[in-house]
């Protein structure tokens, strides 16, 4: 069968918290299941989950989403995942008999959640939307005129609706007033610029002191004199130094403190953490979604010997940063005397650099076959993926 890749997406609902994760399986080199069988896909992700990766690993304590076959449905494959974990998602391909609508609703008896994948205006499957808690609107399926009016025919107090594929801010803000409730895409991911946005002042004195910390040749005394006129944010980024994040042996009491003890980088690594954290509008998604690709591309760099791990972190961590301050990221990183070839890898994707942040990406979006073009294995991807999870999770509850 060869290797196996287990992804996830986020689902995130209309406050913009992450509802759920769908779990995407990927196999030898393609960007899609490749067995013919789904069933056997299913089996895949369920048991690979649960029995290698671990679920709480990839989806913390929200359930997840995953596709099944009439076969997981009539044979009760799905019972490998306890109910308050998973929402059974029917594929389109299959379709409405005696025996489908007896395997749902007795899935449903047992407390499973049943969504309804990619429906569509005239979908076969009509006859089944009572028995579904989630409706998933394809956005690439269907005309954008017609979102409105196709949201309104489903509404129904006991089920809620998930718009997917939502790539871009205008067309979540469209969905949410249509109805829908849920929401699937990396839209979030995406900057809504404002050329004049003004930054707020804590995020300003982060950011020069981020600029500072790029420069070795910056005294530890112009780094004090940055944030000794700011108690609380000296206060925040000595709480996260000490945090088991870095499980310091030593109570680290000072700016000059941290820089000796850990090191100028894993200091730039704390105030750039702090600098995303801050922004309170954003989803907290994309501040996992940073910190996560930062670590993935620290990894990847270790393992392939082919980069500076130190260098492969900041432009993962940066790859975000004009998403999470809705400005131009040339004109952000404009504001940054970093090294050339860190530049170059967050604008123009290339060097090697550019290349591991590409893989740590594509290894975001389950991308396999990206993985594979760009010459990285994949079982040491996946499993620096996990690894960067649980770095992410961690350093989200020190910024907390």
């Amino acid at each position: 069968m060869g290797e196996v890749f287990v992804g996830r997406q986020p689902i995130c609902d209309s406050a913009l918290e992450v509802a759920a994760f769908e779990l995407l399986y990927r196999s030898d080199g393609e960007n899609r299941a490749k067995m013919r069988d789904g069933d056997a896909a299913f089996a895949c992700v369920a048991m690979n989950t649960l029995a290698d990766v671990g679920l709480e690993r990839l989806v913390g304590n929200r359930p997840a989403y995953i596709n099944a076959t009439e076969r997981v449905l009539v044979d009760q494959l799905y019972k490998v995942v306890p109910p308050e974990s998973m929402v059974i998602e029917v594929l389109e391909s299959v379709l409405p008999s005696d025996k489908v609508v007896a395997a749902i609703r007795r899935a449903r008896g047992l407390g499973y959640r049943i969504a309804l994948d990619d429906f569509v205006p005239g979908d076969p499957r009509a006859s089944m939307l009572d028995l579904a808690d989630v409706i998933k609107v394809d956005l690439e399926r269907i005309d954008h005129s017609e979102l409105q009016a196709f949201a309104k025919s489903l509404q129904h107090p006991q089920r809620k609706l998930l718009a997917e594929k939502v790539e871009a801010w205008d067309v979540f803000r469209k969905c949410k007033t249509y109805g829908y409730e849920l929401f699937q895409g990396y839209f979030f991911c995406v900057p809504e610029i404002v050329r004049k946005k003004t930054l707020h002042p804590d995020r300003l004195t982060l950011l020069r002191l981020f600029v500072r910390l790029q420069d070795v040749n910056a005294t530890i005394e112009e780094l004090e004199e940055l944030v000794q006129h700011d108690p609380g944010l000296s206060y925040k980024i000595l709480r996260l130094v000490n945090s088991a994040l870095y499980s310091t042996v030593r109570e680290v009491e000072s700016i000059r403190h941290a820089v000796a003890l850990l090191g100028l980088h894993r200091v730039r690594e704390c105030v750039a953490m702090l600098l995303l954290a801050l922004v309170e509008e954003k989803p907290s998604e994309l501040l996992r979604e940073a910190l996560a690709r930062a670590a993935l591309a620290r990894l990847i760099a270790q393992s392939t010997k082919r980069a500076d791990p130190e260098k492969c972190y900041t432009a993962g961590l940066l790859s975000l940063l004009d998403a999470v301050m809705d400005m131009p990221l040339d004109v952000l990183l404009a504001q940054l005397p970093m090294s050339v070839d860190v530049r170059v890898a967050l604008l123009e994707r290339t060097g090697e650099i550019g290349r591991i942040l590409n893989g740590a990406v594509a290894c975001e979006r389950s991308d396999v076959a990206q993985l594979e073009t760009l010459g990285f294995d994949i079982p040491m991807v996946q499993a620096h993926f996990l690894d960067a999870l649980d770095f992410s999770r961690d350093a989200l509850l020190a910024t907390s």
